[in-house]
């Protein structure tokens, strides 16, 4: 069988590890189909070369990098797509943001067979219930290979680390921000901390594998937003707002904007990187969640309320290392039998009946 494997990447370096992992999964875990692969990003344009080739490929898929931060896939590429005799796949990546319109245009320009989202299904289910293509939920997962224990925890001289993204004001929940700032604060807790949100701090794939092998715990919180949309119309309101006023806070924009907003439906989901700490044996502290139905908390991770009221408690905890090291064994041991990326390839060809033994 012969596939075709679209991604976009810009840097030589990631600092998104998932779309290296997503690529090795599907090399991995589907090598009984030959891939081609291109860069759909490249300066060179290589990915031209395939415009004749549509027809000759029995499935074909888009990585969540071709749509996650920016457009990637050129209109010459998107009629030529509809030539094709194969079932399309679109990851989307960053359903929350204000390219939400644009994704959705995405996959009815291309008249995708299946959207492969990072949302729960039933969530999912609604956001792209007015296209055509088939809805699969495919959350984040495991890559074994490369997140794994090499540091016995207790050894670790970090007690917790993190790297992550200041989320930006206009997604109306502050709970990410809020958690690095109060435990950069707070020093009574007599822990050694690695915490930034610096985009210079980052590391790429290895680095990050290797500073979680560094680190005891490490916090976070569900990715996403609570306030999902199909057309991300609030996300671009806020955007003009904030050109308008671009000293207002995030108080301002949560009391205009989502104070009194009705209906909301959570786009709140499980990421990448809550399967990275997993695979480290990196024990997790976090925000209380739904973590799209795979983590339980005290049973997956340390519970934080949301007002941060039990946070003792919960710091108290993760210093007993009997207590902390059961979380992250049987943690370890429940992801790896059934949310490895092996498990969700697997899963994914037997939905859409290109699964082959």
């Amino acid at each position: 069988m012969r596939g075709l494997l679209l991604y976009a990447s810009t840097f030589p370096k990631t600092t998104l590890s998932y779309n290296d992992d997503w690529k090795d999964a599907f090399s991995n875990y589907a090598s009984f189909i030959n891939w081609d692969q291109y860069n759909l990003a490249s300066k060179t344009k290589s990915w031209l070369m395939i415009l004749p080739k549509i027809k000759r490929y029995q499935i074909i898929l888009l990585l969540h990098s071709t749509n996650s931060n920016g457009e990637h896939v050129h209109p010459i590429l998107r009629k030529a797509l509809l030539y094709r005799q194969s079932k399309l796949i679109v990851f989307i990546g960053n359903e929350y943001n204000k390219l939400a319109q644009e994704k959705l245009k995405l996959i009815n320009d291309i008249d995708a067979d299946v959207v492969a989202s990072q949302l729960p299904q039933d969530i999912a289910s609604w956001m792209y219930e007015d296209t055509k293509a088939q809805v699969i939920s495919v959350p984040h997962a495991l890559n074994p290979k490369i997140f794994k224990p090499i540091t016995y925890n207790n050894d670790r001289r970090i007690d917790i680390g993190n790297r992550s993204f200041y989320y930006p004001m206009s997604l109306g929940d502050n709970n990410r921000n809020k958690l690095n700032e109060y435990f950069l604060k707070h020093y009574q807790f007599h822990l050694k901390m690695d915490i930034s949100t610096d985009p210079s701090e980052r590391f790429n794939r290895k680095g990050w594998a290797s500073f979680l092998n560094s680190c005891k715990g490490t916090i976070s919180t569900e990715a996403g937003t609570s306030f999902l949309e199909k057309y991300g119309t609030t996300l671009l309101a806020i955007r003009k707002y904030r050109k308008r006023y671009p000293e207002a806070t995030f108080n301002d924009i949560y009391n205009k904007f989502y104070a009194n907003y009705k209906n909301p439906v959570s786009g709140k989901l499980i990421s990448s990187r809550h399967f990275d700490a997993v695979g480290t044996k990196t024990c997790q502290i976090m925000i209380h969640g739904r973590f799209s139905d795979i983590f339980e908390p005290e049973k997956n991770y340390i519970s934080i309320n949301r007002d941060f009221s039990n946070i003792k408690d919960a710091i108290e905890r993760f210093k007993d290392d009997d207590y902390r090291n059961k979380i992250i064994n049987d943690t370890y041991d429940y992801i790896m039998d059934c949310h490895t990326h092996r498990h969700r390839v697997e899963d994914l060809l037997k939905k859409i009946d290109l699964f082959v033994e």
